[in-house]
């Protein structure tokens, strides 16, 4: 890293004082021109920008303009406001990921990672000590490593953060987040150094004038450049022409001043971005890579343009600043051409001069690195034979035979020094204007790197066999088929492209179907007739019929492939075999259609036994009712006198009358219960009238048995609002099971308290307890404690699922604490009286 005053040494001498001013000079032009709360706002707009349109799926946005307004606010700012300045770039761009949706804790990461970058840019950069510019080749290489360094420590910490919160990849997200930030700084940085620092209207109107261009060849050099960005990414174009957009940006940084060259980029950009998003371009190809792989190949296309333009418009622009200085110093020419010829040698575009007979007269050292030659070898040598591959040489012999001459850009194709070709995109004008036809000046650049890319996804989407692309022209005539294609419809490219529709290996009864519903004839119509009412991609389940005769079923998402003004040119098919998903989907509604069916069925089932258990019980309560009331008749020695022996056979028929009626009554209340036709007849009741009642029916079960009752009711009246009949079965089915299941000299306690709104009733009994593993079950139906089996005590398991029945229909809750050989206590919560 340069000291301060190496960096002095290195710029000329600036004519606006502010320029070169102290650096407390700076705050006043950036509060015109980017104030920190300006800084801060676009900071967060970009921000949720970026987060808001990130590649569907991915964790990491595609582009981060933000990194470089954040470096230029910290870069431009005094050093002591930095801490400040760093914690509201944390502030704001959490704020900027939480409103695009990320989480909190994520988004306050990621916040933390960009404020470090701004930081470690800033002082990469050398912004501690002096204001930073952009002016010479050194500055520019200080933007650059300070632009990486930045992107390797964001990409550190958010690629932690991902990896670490959000299951992500460590090293693939660093590089997704290094592509997207770099590419960021390197773009939006410039024009913050070039435009923010103090410089006047005025001033700038001076250097378009001193410029190469007249405004009016400015405005259609950026405009010709914009239009071909647009045309490369335009959506639906899908040729490897990436490259084209280079010469043009050359062509503009050889004729405009930086700042304006650093707006071109800029607006390239943004352009570029806006339509790889909207799936334009040569990195979005066939839909055949990732959004994370098309966005990363993005940035670096943006990233090849700042390295080619910048440098190129920086060492031409201090050339004419130095040139400007001589002459005022009395500087010869040769002064100038000594340092034109240093300029060219330090830029990596390709210049070459050939005369009129195409001899080679001046080459850069640029030239001289891609062929491997000397400039003593290549001076005087013919330039098809020196620097093009055979092939590609006697193209070019061509081209200026054929009298149309090498004009514009042309697509070439150099020799390596180890005999490899390399791709080069020259362009090639008069050295002089007047002079068409004398010495040319050939400036090239070399896209090796770029070809290669564009041949790699092509390779990738041909041997993408897993999905078929199929392009046609608007006739539906195939243009392409893919080895996907071939690989499902069983036919081969050859077969296909230029000889038939897509409609051939469709299922004709299908084609003819969607025709009559769309109202068109039957054919390829079908297919695309929506996307071209509508424009906008079309996705449904199509039958493919193979060469072999058998069929599958795809989903084919058909679009349009359209020109730079929205005119259709031919359409794209992406077809994926889904035959066994939806076979597994249709097993899947079969299956749920006969499970409904079958709980339909069961529902059906336990009503009808609902039903019977109803209309059963109803019809045996009328008998028994008889027997029981003949029973007490003929135990009155109402008809006629009865021994002794008679009188005790009469009683035990009353007893398993009685049982056998409290069965029929339990059954009718369940059904009622099962059924939701159980009529509460609710009135204002107090609860220990309720207890009374039930002791007094259950007073037989007690007599001749040896139990302890304690029974505590209160002095004050517990008023409830319920059906008197349900509550006092629910009291008697508890004080029930207290008594059959409490062995002789045992204890039933009867506890009745108002807590509040809420009356609670607990029965206790020293009894046989239940089992701990049981007592989830216990208010189950027909459900009966192993002790209560054990011990041979009858009953039919209804009474406690019952009791919670009614209990739950009156807003209540039932709780159960017991243990073996320890006892049982129910508690009954009831809401009291409102």
């Amino acid at each position: 890293m340069s000291t301060s005053t190496e960096r002095a040494s290195e710029r000329p001498v600036s004519p606006d004082p502010a320029a070169e001013g102290p650096r407390r000079a700076v705050l006043p032009a950036l509060g015109l021109a980017l104030a920190p709360a300006l800084a801060l706002t676009l900071v967060l707009a970009l921000g949720f920008w970026s987060v808001a349109f990130a590649p569907s799926g991915s964790q990491v946005a595609a582009w981060w303009p933000a990194a470089g307004v954040s470096a230029a606010l910290l870069a431009l700012s005094p050093p002591r406001s930095w801490a400040a300045l760093a914690l509201s770039l944390v502030v704001v761009t959490s704020a900027a990921n939480i409103a695009a949706g990320r989480p909190v804790l994520v988004a306050v990461c990621f916040g933390v990672a960009n404020a470090t970058e701004a930081v470690v840019v800033a002082w990469a950069l050398g912004a501690a000590r002096a204001r930073p510019a952009l002016r010479t080749a050194a500055d520019m290489r200080r933007l650059v490593v300070a632009s990486v360094l930045g992107g390797l420590a964001i990409g550190l910490l958010a690629s932690l953060t991902v990896t670490l919160l959000e299951d992500g990849e460590l090293l693939v997200t660093w590089g997704r987040v290094l592509a997207s930030h770099v590419a960021g700084v390197l773009v939006v940085l410039p024009v913050a150094l070039l435009l923010l620092p103090g410089a006047s209207v005025g001033i700038r109107w001076r250097e378009w004038r001193g410029s190469s261009a007249t405004t009016l060849e400015a405005a259609a050099l950026v405009g010709v450049a914009l239009g071909v960005v647009a045309v490369v990414f335009s959506p639906g174009q899908e040729r490897p022409l990436v490259y084209l957009c280079l010469p043009f940006l050359v062509l503009v940084a050889m004729r405009l001043p930086p700042w304006a060259v650093s707006l071109e980029i800029l607006a390239i950009a943004v352009l570029v971005n806006v339509l790889t998003h909207e799936g334009g371009g040569p990195f979005v190809e066939a839909g055949t890579l990732a959004p994370e792989t098309s966005a990363a190949l993005v940035q670096s296309f943006l990233v090849v343009c700042v390295m080619v333009a910048m440098p190129l418009v920086l060492a031409l622009e201090q050339r004419r600043e130095t040139l400007t200085d001589l002459r005022r110093s009395g500087g010869d020419l040769q002064v100038e051409r000594d340092f034109t010829a240093a300029v060219l040698d330090s830029t990596d575009s390709l210049i070459v001069v050939v005369d009129q007979a195409g001899r080679i007269v001046r080459a850069n050292a640029a030239v001289e690195r891609v062929r491997g030659l000397t400039l003593a070898r290549l001076v005087g040598s013919a330039y098809d034979e020196a620097l093009l591959m055979p092939g590609a040489a006697a193209h070019y012999r061509r081209t200026l035979v054929s009298g149309d001459g090498p004009d514009g850009v042309q697509h070439q194709v150099w020799r390596s020094p180890s005999g490899h070709a390399r791709a080069v995109t020259a362009t090639h004008r008069p050295l002089h204007r007047d002079d068409p036809t004398g010495p040319m000046v050939i400036t090239g650049h070399d896209v090796t790197e770029q070809v290669e890319t564009q041949g790699l996804l092509r390779s990738i989407l041909d041997a993408t066999t897993a999905t078929a692309v199929i392009g046609t022209d608007t006739e539906g005539l195939i243009t392409f088929f893919n080895a996907g294609a071939e690989a499902m419809v069983g036919f081969t490219s050859l077969e296909m492209v230029g000889r038939a529709s897509p409609a051939v290996f469709h299922l004709e009864s299908e084609i003819v179907e969607r025709a009559l519903e769309l109202g068109v004839a039957p054919g390829f119509e079908v297919f695309v007739h929506e996307v071209r009412r509508t424009g906008v991609p079309e996705r449904r389940d199509w039958t493919y019929c193979r060469s072999d005769g058998t069929t599958l079923v795809v989903s084919l998402t058909v679009s349009a492939r359209t020109d730079v003004d929205g005119t259709i040119h031919g359409f794209l098919g992406i077809a994926a075999d889904v035959t066994e998903r939806r076979r597994a989907e249709e097993s899947l509604r079969t299956a749920l259609e006969h499970e409904r069916l079958a709980v339909a069925r069961l529902h059906e089932l336990d009503r009808i036994k609902t039903d019977f258990v109803s209309s059963t019980s109803h019809e045996l309560r009328t008998p028994l009712t008889s027997v029981l009331g003949f029973s007490q008749l003929l135990a009155t020695e109402a008809v006629g006198p009865v021994n002794p022996r008679q009188l005790a056979l009469l009683g035990r028929i009353e007893k398993s009358g009685r049982r056998l009626l409290d069965l029929v009554e339990n059954l009718l209340t369940l059904a009622s219960l099962e059924s939701g036709e159980l009529d509460l007849r609710k009135a204002a009741l107090d609860l220990r009238e309720v207890v009374v009642i039930a002791l007094e029916t259950l007073e037989e079960s007690l007599r001749g048995r040896d139990l302890t009752l304690d029974l505590d009711l209160g002095a004050a009246p517990v008023g409830v609002w319920g059906d008197q009949e349900q509550l006092e079965r629910t009291v008697s089915n508890l004080l029930s099971n207290a008594i059959k299941f409490t062995t002789d000299g045992g204890r039933i306690e009867v506890a009745l308290t108002h807590d509040g709104d809420q009356a609670r009733l607990r029965v206790s009994d020293t009894g046989m307890g239940i089992p701990l593993d049981e007592q989830d079950r216990l208010f189950s139906r027909f459900f009966r404690a192993s002790s209560a089996t054990v011990a041979a005590v009858p009953g039919t398991g209804l009474g406690l699922s019952i009791v919670h029945a009614i209990v739950e229909a009156h807003g209540g809750s039932i709780e159960v604490t017991s243990a073996p050989d320890e006892g049982t206590t129910f508690v009954v919560h009831l809401p009291t009286e409102s």
